[in-house]
């Protein structure tokens, strides 16, 4: 077996109304299970870029990135290292849709109905539960904390 692999990702808690959008996972071990809008990151993209695409591919959902929640460190259930940047974001608008294979479904929660969700129900539970109330009370970084020139980078 090899070394691990560093994978690099992003998840958008995205507001309106002061609820959040969650989408339900359609894949693997998360199948079934309630999740902010993540995915990881390409060679080519900023931090911003991808957690503004992925929130989009998701949901059909346009954003404006508002603050950083916070950077986690794992291990995915296969072994890899997985560094995560959280991003707080408004909605923007679009029409919530789905793909029904990698998402079953998206829908906007209040915060008090997310408090209600069983530990089972939802990926990575503690992760999740301090990511969302990191946002619920407004304990998000600005944006400028991030440096990066994705075109400077060369793999």
């Amino acid at each position: 077996m090899g070394k691990p692999l560093l994978h690099v990702g992003v998840s958008v808690a995205v507001l309106h109304r002061e609820k959040v959008l969650l989408v339900q996972e359609g894949k693997g071990k998360k199948r079934g299970l309630w999740n902010l809008p993540s995915g990881r990151m390409k060679p080519e993209e900023s931090f911003l870029d991808a957690a503004k695409r992925e929130v989009h591919e998701e949901t059909g959902t346009l954003v404006s990135l508002t603050g950083i929640v916070g950077i986690y460190r794992h291990y995915s259930p296969t072994g890899n290292h997985v560094v995560r940047f959280v991003f707080a974001a408004e909605s923007l608008g679009g029409v919530l849709r789905v793909d029904g294979r990698e998402i079953l479904r998206a829908g906007w929660f209040s915060f008090d109905e997310v408090h209600r969700f069983s530990q089972t129900k939802i990926w990575a539970p503690e992760r999740f539960r301090q990511t969302l109330d990191d946002v619920q009370k407004r304990r998000v970084y600005p944006l400028e904390i991030l440096r990066s020139d994705a075109s400077s980078l060369v793999f």
